[in-house]
């Protein structure tokens, strides 16, 4: 029995060595010394990185010490961008008390991940990370528009951080003990918002889906659009291929032409030459006449 626990003991020891290494082995850059935005990959001008800094010290200084921090990079070398960003994450040390957020993008890789503090779930959780990528990042990204993906991002993230503490706040302000007639207040208030609820839970739940499909149109619109302008710049490529070759072909004709001249020119100069030779040679030789051409 001891020999089995000696050696569940060692191999424990060896995976948890193992990916140890795995991790120690991923190479991060130091932040800047703005540290709000780190762009690795030089996508930001001076004048949109200012204002990210701005908008990120912002929400630290009214809000706690609560961090967003915006990154980019040309590579993840390897890395898949999980590892890559939780290890930035702690390394950067972002958010008090874990209140943090990091928006990493890899140009190079296309890819791009927003990593989530522990604290930070409660306001900002996985789920709703995606759909922001979704909504304000990816369609500029695709466009390889990074800056103005990168600056939309953010900025609907900080709304979102802030939205979230506000509604928090304000529910701690409002949790005061009530008396009991409040509480007859309170309830009459309940059922009469249960029974509009019910009434207007349908036409809610039809506006939300009509804006998804709002929105399921205009990216298939924008795709449509981007299918167009490619099929346009085909046809204007085929077309200067085509008016190419009839130019070409028009040259070889006036070439061909040029030279059957020539070669009727040259025959009938050889033909008149030839007759001429013929009709004085009746009478004998008369002097030393004849016509030579080069050719």
């Amino acid at each position: 029995m001891r020999k089995l626990i000696n050696f569940i003991v060692a191999v424990f020891s060896i995976a948890t060595l193992m990916f140890t290494t795995v991790y120690a082995e991923i190479s991060i850059p130091k932040a800047t010394s703005e540290f709000y935005v780190n762009d690795f990959s030089d996508i930001l001008s001076e004048s949109e990185e200012v204002q990210m800094i701005e908008k990120a010290k912002s929400l630290s200084d009214e809000h706690g010490g609560v961090q967003v921090v915006v990154t980019t990079i040309k590579s993840l070398e390897g890395n898949s961008i999980e590892d890559y960003s939780y290890e930035m994450y702690n390394q950067y040390g972002i958010g008090k008390d874990d209140m943090g957020l990091l928006i990493l993008l890899a140009t190079e890789d296309r890819q791009i991940r927003i990593e989530v503090g522990k604290s930070m779930e409660a306001y900002f959780n996985d789920s709703k990370a995606g759909r922001f990528i979704d909504n304000y990042a990816i369609p500029y990204l695709k466009e390889n528009r990074f800056n103005e993906g990168l600056i939309s991002l953010q900025e609907q993230c900080i709304k979102e951080i802030v939205l979230q503490i506000e509604k928090e706040s304000n529910a701690t302000e409002t949790s005061e003990p009530v008396d009991g007639s409040t509480v007859a207040i309170i309830l009459i208030v309940l059922v009469c918002l249960v029974g509009f609820g019910i009434f207007v839970y349908n036409r809610v739940v039809a506006e939300g889906e009509k804006r998804e499909v709002e929105e399921r149109q205009r990216r298939e619109e924008e795709e449509r659009q981007a299918r167009e302008r490619r099929r346009r710049e085909e046809e204007e490529q085929r077309e200067r291929e085509r008016r190419r070759r009839e130019e070409d072909e028009r040259r070889r004709r006036e070439e061909a032409e040029r030279r059957r001249r020539e070669d009727d020119e040259r025959r009938r100069m050889s033909s008149s030459s030839s007759s001429h030779s013929s009709s004085s040679g009746f009478g004998g030789r008369s002097g030393g006449g004849g016509a030579t051409r080069g050719f």
